[in-house]
């Protein structure tokens, strides 16, 4: 029912006519003291205008004290004790509220509010309270949002959103609301755009400006990709995230065999995007969220951390590749510029041919390696760490690449020790032989295997003349072997 007495507080507050509102309530209770009515009006001014507010919900028990069964004492209580924040008193309140009357909206929102129900609950209960007032825009965005929580392609999470904006576009919470839940499906220009709506209507509300300020942030391409890929995580259900890393550490795995170390590049680059990233972020301010601050003070220096481990080792691997690929090109042209008088010269000398005890000792242990990389090969294996045992890092992906072919194959099981020539002090060159014809020169560096050379093994121009300069010098001035092959 209607009571005259609080229907013209509610216009005089309306009207913006506080005082007069508060001392017509006064005589009331002066005139009639046991009337619950006084004591209610007051209680809602007091509530209205935000003052005195403990002697507001003095007055209102007071008039729930003279009269339990008026709906409008319960409704004014909730929305005091809601800003005393006095959660178990709006909860009896709301409960017994419902009682008198199960249409009000009202008591619907308080519990959801302030009760201690899960996802699902607090959204049958906003549903109530939307059936109860339909024009209540607060609770379609409201109710947007849980749905949304609940499961982010939910239709009628997007359908309420465009209702709500629909009808009442400039309300502010809202505004606010829609844009996190934007922001949340990645649409960074939408939630930008509510964002900045939201604080022109409102300027002075510093969480409104501090998402605002987290929306310029993701305007920048290496943050705006960093947020993609971590809400994308939050979108998808947990084994599409799973699957997908799963896959991504099997590829990984397939680029260390096919490729060796190169591989480590699909680490470094998502790597340096998050380390920027982060940095982006840390430059804007201070990390005011726990997001902000996990990135800046964890994720940060991990991921600093992890990249120099990657990056050291990659930077070793690629001096020691350029350092070998130096040495080689410094030997060919060596080998290549000698005049051919020297092997006439030194073949007319004709030294000691035959290998010295110690000499075919050294060639056994170089002959043994190969054969363990001959019984690796057929079978089958590819672990780098393995066949680096027998060949050296630098060629290794070439030889792994070359001994695919079917005659290169052959030739390399197939091939015997025939002579060898000290190129350096530790690199040796040794010539073999098939079927009584020179077939391929194999070059051991420090144990290694560091190069080998044949007709169907040497394809590139350059390393074909190397083959040439060498072959006469070790046929001339090569050590003959005396291994049991």
């Amino acid at each position: 029912m209607k009571i005259a007495s609080f229907e013209r507080m509610t216009q005089l507050i309306a009207s913006g006519k506080e005082l007069e509102a508060e001392k017509e309530s006064q005589n009331m209770i002066d005139e009639n003291p046991s009337h619950y009515a006084g004591y209610l009006c007051l209680a809602y001014v007091y509530s209205k205008t935000r003052r005195k507010l403990d002697l507001a919900a003095s007055y209102i028990e007071q008039a729930l004290l003279y009269n339990q069964t008026i709906v409008e004492n319960y409704l004014v209580a909730i929305s005091i004790y809601e800003q005393l924040h006095k959660t178990k008193r709006i909860l009896e309140l709301a409960r017994f509220g419902l009682t008198l009357d199960y249409t009000q909206a009202k008591f619907y929102e308080a519990l959801a509010k302030n009760g201690n129900f899960n996802l699902a609950e607090k959204i049958a209960l906003y549903e109530k309270a939307l059936l109860y007032s339909p024009n209540q825009v607060s609770y379609m965005g409201i109710l947007s949002e849980l749905l949304f929580k609940q499961n982010p392609r939910d239709k009628r999470a997007l359908e309420l959103q465009n209702l709500a904006f629909a009808t009442k576009p400039d309300d502010i919470p809202n505004l606010f609301r829609f844009a996190k839940m934007s922001y949340a499906r990645c649409d960074f220009e939408k939630a930008f755009q509510l964002a900045e709506r939201a604080v022109c209507l409102a300027p002075n509300e510093i969480r409104y400006q501090e998402f605002y300020q987290e929306m310029k942030l993701v305007q920048n391409p290496f943050f705006g990709t960093y947020e993609k890929a971590r809400l994308y995580t939050h979108y998808f259900p947990a084994w599409t995230t799973i699957t997908i890393l799963l896959a991504y550490t099997l590829f990984f795995i397939w680029g260390l065999v096919t490729v060796g170390y190169l591989a480590i590049v699909m680490w470094i680059i998502p790597l340096s995007i998050l380390i920027v990233a982060f940095l982006v972020q840390a430059g804007a301010g201070e990390a005011k969220t726990v997001q902000a601050k996990q990135n800046r003070y964890v994720r940060l220096p991990i991921a600093i951390i992890t990249l120099l481990a990657l990056f050291i080792p990659a930077g070793i691997q690629v001096v020691s590749l350029a350092s070998d690929t130096l040495k080689e090109q410094i030997t060919v042209q060596k080998q290549v510029s000698e005049p051919n008088e020297v092997y006439h010269v030194q073949h007319d000398k004709t030294p000691t041919r035959v290998a010295t005890t110690v000499e075919n000792h050294h060639f056994n242990a170089d002959y043994n390696k190969l054969v363990n990389l001959r019984a690796l090969v057929r079978a089958g294996e590819q672990n780098d760490a393995v066949l680096e045992k027998y060949v050296a890092s630098s060629y290794l992906p070439t030889f792994k690449q070359k001994i695919k072919d079917a005659s290169n194959y052959d030739k390399l099981m197939n091939a015997r020790f025939y002579q060898m020539l000290n190129l350096d002090s530790s690199e040796k060159a040794y010539l073999t032989q098939e079927n009584n014809q020179f077939d391929l020169i194999i070059l051991f560096k420090a144990g290694k295997i560091s190069h080998i050379y044949g007709n169907t093994w040497t394809t590139d121009t350059k390393e074909k003349l190397a083959m040439e300069g060498m072959m006469p010098h070790i046929v001339a001035d090569g050590k003959y072997t005396e291994l049991n092959q």
